[in-house]
């Protein structure tokens, strides 16, 4: 018997092989692009004027007036629960109210004003309001916002942003145990409602949770001075989840309920300084070292995930200080987080780069001389670095480049970025150039092969997808999805990818279908096959494995060239057999395949890694490990000698 054991480069993050999760987060950063893109419709908006991150997305005209709103969201994902949050800089004393209608009917979520906050009991033949929790009594897609607020401070008034989770209670949670890359743990201070001096300390975990976060982004404050901030007076009770969140962004933070459907998401907000406070429910037994046998809800600090998976959290339950960082099995979390309650979580920080994603299509990045760098699809990670005026220097996290013989992310300043909510991506976008739709199915743009998304449902020929921070159909046959990836066809599968490009114009840091250099061409079609490679052809180069001789190299393998009279790398080719290349070239000042021969003048027989073409020097390097071959051991008659084959083939 044989075995094919296949190992790649590098794994790639916030990947998954399952799609359609319960939660979709409807995140409002970008007012004009949400127009744009047909995601929103905004009926009156005479009170307000659109503004940017990082001020915000709505601004009032009169700060001496009251101002009122209302968003129509042209909303594809069915749901039928809805929790609607945002962030602004109310003042005491001003009062905010939502309201979500469907149908003409309005819900309202209540009066939000700092200690003097009511939540209503909203219910009619579509559905019911429970504190802060619309769910309808069948599945929905649109949906309107109206969003009120009272100024009584006479000061300007800003909606920071909007998030409204949207969630199909009929799908199942994601259940799985991630083993982070490293250890991720913020130094968030501990605080137990149990030494609070009120005789209803066992009712403020949420505002105590809240007080640490709160602590540890540098707002010094009392946990009881959250506990009457927050209280809501019609429930008696210290744990609505809108109030909360609107409490906290009142203190300056940007602060918001999401539906988290993964750890890797999780794992993502927290490498990113973004405090998670969970609201769990679970059984007696059902999560061990836990300082409460049982709960019906209950909320927590995430503060970290460990090297095995396990989730660090502050559990303000613990009878004192000392005993409040605790951590809990993965699996009985994800059980009392992802099950029970969805994810339901607040997501909090003190900056909203925090959140910075790239564009649609693409963000290029430049040097400070203006030469353009690269591009980054939607879906790749970024980090910001700094700003310089208005430039914004950011990190390709997902794009890496050599350094000190180091590999470390691209760095660069943007053109354009998002700002966004992390999912899992599952599917990939396997034609060179893929356009999207939106609700009514006219064209709103397109989508560069090597693109991964998120997949939320289907209709007819048609995925209903996202990236970054819009909501789009696609075509199924522009779609691959991970799941779905033959990894024994890898090679053919590149050649494949790679001959789609045939013809696209060459452009030196292009990454798209609307240019592309060598390196990105390579790197592209070897991503869509699930291998990370880093974006330069020197630094490709570095970190391929060495090929002794041409006659080694197989579909898919590549071959370098050094610049005139050099040892720097400046261009790379894949090889598509045959003797041929693939390359994007400014030769032909675009994507061709040609013969080796033909490009070099040059006959293959006897070509030798590090051997001199002119002035240039030629290598070959491997990504593709190819698959070991083992062969199962042939066992003898005897006991022993079969007990010792057994051992020698649990060893290999």
């Amino acid at each position: 018997m044989i075995y094919f054991v296949f190992i790649f480069f590098m794994n790639f993050k916030l990947m998954a092989e399952n799609s359609y999760f319960p939660s979709y987060n409807f995140f409002l950063t970008d007012i004009n692009k949400a127009i744009e893109f047909s995601l929103i419709k905004i009926k009156d908006i005479s009170n307000f004027s659109v503004i940017n991150q990082p001020e915000g997305i709505l601004k009032a005209n009169d700060q001496n007036k009251d101002s009122e709103i209302t968003i129509e969201f042209n909303n594809e994902f069915e749901f039928n629960e809805l929790i609607p949050s945002l962030s602004a800089n109310l003042e005491q004393d001003d009062i905010l109210t939502i309201i979500v209608i469907y149908d003409d009917k309005e819900f309202s979520l209540g009066n939000f004003s700092i200690s003097n906050s009511y939540s209503f009991s909203t219910r009619n033949s579509f559905g019911e309001v429970n504190v802060d929790t619309l769910r309808f009594y069948s599945k929905i897609k649109k949906f309107s916002l109206k969003i009120k607020i009272y100024n009584n401070s006479k000061t300007q008034k800003i909606i920071k942003l909007i998030n409204v989770t949207l969630t199909d209670r009929d799908r199942a949670p994601l259940i799985k145990r991630i083993i982070p890359e490293k250890k991720v743990d913020l130094n968030i201070p501990k605080i137990s409602q149990m030494i609070q001096q009120v005789n209803y300390n066992e009712d403020i975990c949420s505002p105590t949770s809240l007080s640490m976060v709160l602590n540890y982004y540098g707002i010094k404050t009392s946990t009881l001075n959250v506990v009457s901030s927050v209280m809501d007076k019609t429930q008696n009770i210290y744990g609505n989840w809108l109030f909360n969140t609107l409490y906290a962004s009142t203190r300056g933070l940007y602060s918001f309920i999401a539906r988290i459907n993964s750890y890797e998401e999780l794992y993502y907000y927290l490498s990113r300084n973004i405090s998670v406070i969970a609201s769990i429910t679970f059984g007696p037994g059902e999560l061990k070292n836990s300082p409460i046998k049982k709960t019906a809800g209950h909320l927590v600090v995430i503060r970290g995930i460990d090297k095995k998976g396990d989730i660090i959290v502050n559990d303000p339950a613990s009878k004192d200080n000392k005993g409040v960082t605790r951590v809990y099995d993965a699996i009985e979390f994800a059980n009392a987080w992802f099950k029970n309650k969805y994810g339901t979580a607040y997501l909090i920080t003190d900056d909203i780069n925090n959140f910075i994603s790239s564009a649609f299509p693409y963000t290029e990045i430049f040097s400070k001389d203006g030469e353009k760098l690269t591009q980054i699809t939607p879906d790749e990670s970024i980090s910001f670095a700094g700003k310089e005026g208005d430039k914004i220097l950011i990190k390709a996290l997902a794009q890496k480049i050599y350094e000190k013989g180091r590999p470390v992310p691209y760095k660069g300043y943007a053109d354009k970025v998002a700002f966004s909510l992390k999912n899992l991506l599952d599917s990939f976008v396997i034609n060179r150039e893929a356009d999207i739709y939106n609700h009514k199915f006219n064209k709103i743009g397109s989508l560069s092969m090597g693109t991964a998304l998120t997949l939320l449902s289907e209709q007819d020929n048609f995925y209903l997808a996202s990236v970054s921070d819009i909501i789009f159909y696609i075509k199924k046959e522009d779609i691959i999805k991970i799941k779905d990836i033959n990894k024994k066809e890898i090679r053919d599968n590149i050649i494949k990818l790679s001959r789609k490009f045939l013809g696209v114009k060459y452009d030196w840091g292009g990454r798209s279908f609307n240019g592309i250099d060598c390196s990105a061409l390579s790197g592209l079609v070897y991503k869509v096959n699930l291998i990370e490679i880093p974006r330069n052809a020197n630094d490709q180069y570095i970190a391929s494995k060495k090929i002794k001789s041409f006659k080694e190299l197989k579909k898919g393998d590549l071959i370098f060239s050094t610049k005139e009279n050099s040892r720097f790398i400046e261009h790379v080719m894949i090889y598509s057999g045959d003797e041929k290349i693939i390359e994007a070239t400014r030769d032909s000042n675009n994507v061709r395949e040609i013969n080796f021969y033909e490009k070099f003048g040059k006959e293959v027989s006897g070509l030798k890694y590090g051997d001199k073409i002119g002035a240039k020097t030629i290598y070959f390097g491997r990504f593709i490990n190819e698959p070991v071959e083992i062969k199962k051991p042939v066992l003898k008659s005897t006991k022993k000698s079969v007990d010792k084959s057994k051992k020698k083939e649990r060893k290999k």
